[in-house]
């Protein structure tokens, strides 16, 4: 973490975390996940989110996974993230069909498309809304921007962008936003050319100081460096990711750190929600222990946590180079 973004926009950042912590006492004290503004959308949602990427492709069980989704929702969790590449035929994409079409309005609904042309991921969206079992969604994401030679494709009139900014205007999409695992520099780019309303970027304490783009062994500044101002700066709904890094950094001994620390990490940057994906019931349980208990550490905690997971370091940058998301654990 560079130092300017240390001093300054950290205090604001805890301070504003400090703030929204007393404003989710309520819910705290009634045992559901607090909320926080998602942005300048003027939607609140649930600190922590459900993902249904490839830990929940993971559950073989079809009513294991439901009871994965009741059980989030019950708990106070309204956002729910997946994308039209979770899993072998949309599969994350139908359970949550299944589990939403009772629910459609208590819920804030994301996906994501792949696509990078227009009419591509217009039909790649409408096939989406059939496996949701719904007429709309509250966001629709760019799924995982790769590098900062992918703007100019956007910045092109048949591209993607074009395409949900259409879903926008047409209100099947309430909002637009963008993702990216790797490459702080390109977010932080793409954050600055073009409007959005969300963020969907990774920031964990093992990721602040080095990650690397995507398939190659590449230092560039971390998301939490870079990109995560830009998105503060325009008041956009930032959505934290990989905050366990898929489980390399959790546990004890040398380069790990308890779930709850690091989770208490991301939930003290200037973050809306924290997308975890689920596969066991036990650990969304402990998630929404520490959501619900949720306070704010100061910068001193925040470098030890960093510190407690440095040596994971290496592991992390490995399985970056080799894992695919969208593909059960």
């Amino acid at each position: 973490m560079n130092d300017s973004w240390k001093r300054r926009d950290f205090i604001r950042a805890a301070t504003a975390a400090a703030v929204v912590a007393g404003a989710e006492a309520n819910a705290a004290a009634g045992g559901k996940v607090p909320q926080r503004p998602l942005g300048k959308t003027g939607r609140m949602v649930s600190c922590l989110a459900f993902g249904g990427g490839s830990r929940f492709c993971s559950v073989a069980d079809e009513e294991a996974a439901q009871a994965l989704l009741h059980r989030a929702f019950a708990a106070g969790i309204n956002y729910f993230d997946t994308a039209s590449s979770y899993g072998k035929g949309r599969l994350s994409e139908r359970r949550y069909g299944r589990f939403v079409k009772d629910r459609r309005q208590e819920i804030f609904l994301t996906t994501k498309l792949k696509a990078r042309n227009r009419d591509e991921a217009l039909r790649e969206f409408e096939e989406s809304l059939k496996c949701l079992q719904t007429d709309h969604v509250d966001l629709v994401q760019i799924h995982s921007l790769m590098n900062v030679g992918e703007l100019d494709q956007l910045a092109r009139p048949d591209s993607v962008l074009t395409a949900v900014r259409q879903l926008r205007e047409q209100k099947v999409a309430r909002f637009i936003g963008i993702t990216c695992h790797n490459d702080g520099t390109a977010m932080a780019e793409a954050l600055t050319r073009f409007d959005f309303d969300t963020a969907l970027m990774a920031l964990n304490a093992a990721q602040s100081a080095n990650p690397l783009a995507q398939r190659k062994m590449e230092r560039l500044p971390a998301f939490e460096q870079v990109a995560l101002p830009v998105a503060v700066k325009k008041n956009l709904g930032i959505i934290a990711m990989k905050a366990m890094a898929q489980g390399q950094i959790v546990g004890s001994g040398p380069g790990k750190a308890s779930a709850a620390e690091l989770l208490q990490y991301n939930l003290t940057l200037p973050v809306s929600t924290v997308v975890i994906g689920y596969d066991k019931l036990p650990v969304l349980e402990e998630n929404i222990r520490t959501a619900t208990g949720f306070a704010a550490l100061d910068p001193q905690a925040m470098q030890q946590v960093r510190h407690k997971v440095a040596a994971s370091q290496p592991q992390w940058r490995r399985f970056l180079h080799d894992h695919d998301d969208c593909q059960p654990a």
